[in-house]
């Protein structure tokens, strides 16, 4: 093989696997469930009994869940959660009482291409269960590690938590 052949076949090599990797971890928000009720809140509480506090699910860093038992209002809520959103940056794709859920997009960042937020919540009585999920489409770096999603739900929180 020459030196034009090898050179092209480590570049066309090296191009397929970058091009694989990124378009396996492309942030969509079709993969976004679009209501509140696809989303199974009751195992996440389970889990959350487990730990006692907010926590990050265990399937992949970009999941969030919050509990608590002091209700508030359904439209101060969402302003909660989109004012959260938009801090950072984030640009509200749909928002609804009806849908039981915030999802929110956002463009192009240092190590990042894009990203989509869902925030999911239900209401019962006086408990309220908020679960957010986070798809980031990065560059071949990867970049540092960065749970969006729980930083958006210490944001609500803490809101949540001046109401008392």
């Amino acid at each position: 093989m020459n030196d034009v052949g090898r050179y092209g076949f480590f570049t066309t090599f090296f191009a397929s696997i970058f091009l694989s990797a990124c378009m396996l971890s492309v942030a969509n928000i079709s993969h976004f469930p679009r209501r509140a009720n696809d989303m199974d809140f009751d195992k996440y509480s389970t889990d959350l009994n487990r730990h006692k506090t907010g926590f990050w699910t265990f399937r992949t860093s970009y999941e969030y869940y919050i509990e608590r038992q002091k209700a508030v209002e359904e439209k101060l809520l969402v302003s909660i959660i989109e004012k959260a959103l938009r801090e950072k940056s984030f640009v509200i794709d749909s928002s609804g009482i009806d849908s039981g859920c915030v999802i929110a997009v956002r463009g192009l960042r240092a190590l990042e291409y894009g990203a989509v937020t869902g925030v999911y919540y239900k209401m019962s009585g006086v408990k309220l269960q908020i679960y957010i999920k986070t798809e980031i489409t990065q560059d071949f770096s990867g970049g540092p590690a960065n749970n969006l999603a729980k930083k958006i739900g210490v944001m609500i929180e803490d809101e949540l938590n001046k109401l008392l």
